[in-house]
């Protein structure tokens, strides 16, 4: 007799089996179903669902036989399980592997063996459909193409219990999520590739007056007011940031929103997603803020204007047989309102770009000549702390597509950084390279550097590495907020580079104008 072979993979096959938590339960009906079909369409004694344990092979269903188990050292079972189709011995006692069985010997006295292996869905064969019979037995093509359907039957119920588990895990993970999205702040449309909706979740109907069913078939266009919304689904779907638009009510009533639209494969076909907020109050207190911030930069403008004034004339003329301690509190006053006024002038540039209205003057402009009239504006504050500014470019002329006043700004920001984090009797590099289709511009310094800690918030508003009231160097903290926004605005990046101790080096690009050749 010939015992069985062990899978390389029975341990996993063991753990697979043993997860059914099938082993040792009751008979059921939806097992016995199939094996009394098979015993009456194959006219053969003896049908069993059998499972291959580590030393035995216990069956789940029996027609025919009084054991519920035999060991799996003398099991036909064992040798079907390493097969990946039917094993089939039409006479055991002639054949070498089983002529001397004790079930081909003695009872129940086997001859005819056909046992279709139960493969699940993870690759792991557990066990086998075999039908038995105690004579010489053929089987036909078709009766064998049978067995395989059958088996394929026995081995979805044996996956039942998992396949209900799983079921049950996706209906309660879909119930979450429907609950979720129902009780979402933002309204989301699902419409279908010609912009028609599809559905909507509870948050559209209150935002826009609409049951549901009202809603469905109908084009997202009579949402979102925005023209060619159809041409512009594609477009949009890659946008990064929200855009803005007005939508409409039900009742006729315009509203503000800001809205994503995301592509989502679906089938062979797709569908757009819409995500919908109403910003309503936030655009009302955006107005607000415009408006407080333009009347009192303004309010504070004039006055301080004649102020500044009044302090220079009084410095330049009438200074001649002051008190020095007269004249340092006037100088005093000059320089604070000086720092007030370009606190002004920057927080009215960043109302500006974050309402969109920062308008750009754009011509066709020599880079070079750019960097040498802002080293040349920047030469006397470089010298009131004793700082050298050296100019080298490696173009004669970097034409570009840009607003003078604009550039002329961020330089000033970069070098008067530079500048004041440089050391005494130190030097501050502005250099312009051509770089294939792009100039880059970089202003280094050998100062005290960028704190590790500070790195994240370079370019945020306000942000300053010592934002103590006694620190030395003076200024709004807004600089490089509003550098890079105009930069980027130009189409261009501003970046840095900073090692602590050993100075920063913070350097913009900007596209190469091109010319029509």
């Amino acid at each position: 007799m010939q015992a069985p072979q062990i899978p390389l993979n029975e341990a996993q096959r063991l753990q697979a089996l043993h997860e059914l938590e099938i082993l040792d339960t009751a008979a059921e009906e939806r097992f016995d179903r199939l094996t009394r079909l098979a015993k009456h369409y194959f006219a053969v004694p003896t049908v069993l669902v059998s499972l291959v344990d580590a030393n035995r092979q216990w069956f789940k269903s029996v027609q025919g036989l009084d054991a519920c188990e035999t060991t799996r050292e003398i099991s036909f079972c064992g040798h079907a399980i390493l097969q990946n189709d039917i094993f089939f011995i039409p006479d055991a006692t002639q054949d070498s592997r089983f002529a001397d069985n004790p079930l081909v010997i003695g009872a129940p006295y086997i001859v005819s063996y056909a046992g279709m292996p139960l493969r699940l869905d993870n690759g792991y064969c557990v066990g086998t459909l075999c039908l038995i019979d105690y004579q010489q037995r053929q089987f036909s093509e078709e009766q064998f193409q049978s067995l395989r359907d059958l088996g394929k039957l026995v081995q979805q119920e044996l996956q039942l219990k998992e396949i209900l588990t799983r079921a049950q895990a996706f209906y309660d993970t879909e119930h979450r999520l429907h609950t979720i999205v129902d009780n979402l702040l933002d309204g989301i449309v699902v419409a279908d590739k010609q912009g028609n909706i599809r559905n909507v979740n509870p948050t559209i109907e209150q935002l826009f007056g609409y049951a549901e069913h009202e809603l469905q078939q109908q084009p997202l266009s009579q949402l979102v007011l925005l023209p060619q919304l159809l041409n512009h689904l594609a477009a949009l779907s890659n946008e990064c940031q929200p855009c803005r638009a007005n939508a409409q009510r039900k009742d006729g009533g315009i509203f503000p929103i800001e809205f994503y639209i995301k592509a989502v494969p679906q089938d062979t076909d797709m569908v757009w997603i819409c995500f919908i907020r109403d910003i309503s109050e936030r655009t009302r207190i955006e107005q607000i803020k415009s408006e407080f911030v333009a009347t009192v930069s303004h309010e504070l403008r004039t006055p301080l204007t004649s102020i500044r004034g009044a302090l220079g004339l009084v410095l330049g003329k009438a200074a001649v047989g002051m008190s020095e301690k007269a004249k340092s509190l006037l100088e005093t006053a000059y320089r604070n309102s000086e720092r007030l006024s370009l606190l002004i002038n920057d927080i009215l540039d960043v109302e500006k770009i974050e309402s969109g209205h920062l308008s750009l003057k754009m011509q066709a402009i020599d880079l070079v000549k750019i960097a040498q009239q802002a080293v040349m504006a920047n030469e006397g504050y470089a010298t009131q702390h004793q700082v050298s500014l050296v100019f080298n470019h490696t173009p004669d002329s970097a034409m570009v597509m840009a607003d003078e006043h604009r550039l002329l700004q961020v330089f000033a920001n970069l070098i008067s950084n530079a500048v004041k984090f440089s050391y005494a009797q130190g030097t501050v590099n502005i250099t312009l390279s051509h770089e294939q289709d792009k100039y880059q511009v970089s202003v280094k310094d050998y100062g005290q550097g960028i704190p590790e800690a500070f790195k994240a918030h370079i370019f945020s508003r306000f942000a300053q590495a010592d934002s103590t009231d006694s620190r030395p160097k003076n200024g709004t903290g807004l600089g490089l907020n509003i550098s890079q926004a105009i930069i980027e605005q130009h189409g261009g990046t501003l970046a840095y580079q900073s090692q602590e101790g050993l100075g920063a080096e913070f350097y913009f690009v900007l596209p190469q104008l091109q010319t029509e050749s």
